[in-house]
């Protein structure tokens, strides 16, 4: 197995305050390089009727500009399946304030 090393082609590019992944730069050398970045995971620990389930997390995701701007693309509402979609009201109650984070944090870096 061969292994290239990659040098990060925009070192003066901080990365995303309060993100909590960042992956490599992408298209570098298109006219579009970007890199995928999810902002702080916010985990909703189940009660209720769905105790024992795993966690839902909830977070922004979007891409990242050599300019250093950001362009969020989602709200991702992770671990919530439609074929498990019950939940007690202090789940919901719960997961609502996590949705309404998330979508300030959006806002913010729009």
């Amino acid at each position: 197995m061969t292994t290239t090393r990659t040098e990060n082609p925009y070192p003066n590019v901080p990365l995303p305050a309060g993100t909590y992944l960042v992956e490599d730069w992408v298209d570098i050398g298109s006219d579009s390089p970007s890199r995928y970045f999810e902002g702080l995971h916010r985990v909703v620990e189940r009660s209720g009727p769905d105790r024992g389930a795993e966690p839902i997390q909830v977070y922004i995701a979007g891409a990242q500009t050599p300019d250093g701007s950001l362009e969020p693309t989602e709200i991702v509402v992770h671990r919530l399946h439609a074929d498990e979609p019950i939940m007690g009201a202090a789940t919901a109650r719960q997961l609502a304030r996590a949705l309404m984070a998330a979508a300030d944090d959006f806002d913010r870096i729009t």
